[in-house]
């Protein structure tokens, strides 16, 4: 079975096996572990306090004088680190739920998008920064030159190397990143919804630009060899005046 790097720590944990009294102690899935210093797809074991613990801090879950919320576990088999859910909610470590890099996002460029995924809990504003980081980076994997992203994307559009939607979704990441760092025309600060919406809009432009262009290639490439060859002269003819 292929890994499902899709899967994050909290959908698996809301399709765990549970009962009345909470998660079923022993049980174990394979998720990617929610530790940025891990991030492995790897086995987790599930663990179940079957004793409530009594939530006295305030913080982002609802809480009144005397709640009692019940806490589970999972344990990474890859870094033995122990994740923490608290009234059905990951507590430790902060869960991000934005979208994982598209199989084909440049290598270059991963470890800012992953760096933008970890604190997007506690800052969309930089998070959105961080993406478009991504974005000057993966120009030039699109066949851009120029060093500024506005006028790599002009150059872009004048060869027509990108389409009018993907111009546009590179425009947005290239706005709404830049004004996220220079504050004062647009407010990013509790904007988590804008800064999901870039995460997609840079995996649907790797999809579009990369990924789809090479499985096009793929299939064109295993084609017969005399197919190829008839289509290379077909070609050629009508490329004559």
């Amino acid at each position: 079975m292929n890994p499902d790097y899709s899967t994050t720590a909290q959908s698996a944990f809301e399709s765990a096996t549970k009962t009345e009294s909470g998660l079923v102690c022993g049980t174990k899935t394979k998720f990617v572990c929610p530790f940025p210093s891990c991030r492995t797809y790897a086995v987790q074991h599930w663990g179940n306090h079957l004793n409530p613990v009594q939530i006295h801090s305030g913080g982002h879950y609802p809480r009144q004088t005397g709640d009692l919320v019940p806490l589970c576990t999972s344990r990474c088999e890859a870094c033995n680190q122990e994740a923490i859910y608290i009234g059905g909610k990951i507590a430790f470590p902060a869960d991000s739920d934005a979208p994982m890099p598209a199989a084909d996002l440049p290598t270059d460029c991963i470890a800012d998008f992953q760096e933008a995924r970890e604190i997007l809990p506690r800052s969309p504003r930089g998070s959105s920064a961080l993406l478009r980081l991504v974005l000057q980076k993966l120009l030039p994997h699109l066949g851009a030159t120029k060093s500024k992203i506005d006028s790599a994307i002009g150059e872009l559009v004048a060869a027509g190397k990108i389409k009018e939607p993907i111009q546009k979704a590179l425009d947005i990441v290239r706005v709404i990143g830049n004004e996220s760092v220079h504050p004062g025309e647009m407010d990013l600060q509790d904007d988590r919804d804008t800064a999901l919406g870039l995460f997609r809009i840079i995996n649907l432009i790797v999809e579009t630009e990369i990924t789809e262009p090479k499985r096009l290639n793929a299939l064109y490439t295993s084609l017969p060899k005399s197919k190829l060859d008839g289509i290379a002269n077909r070609d050629g003819k009508a490329a004559q005046p």
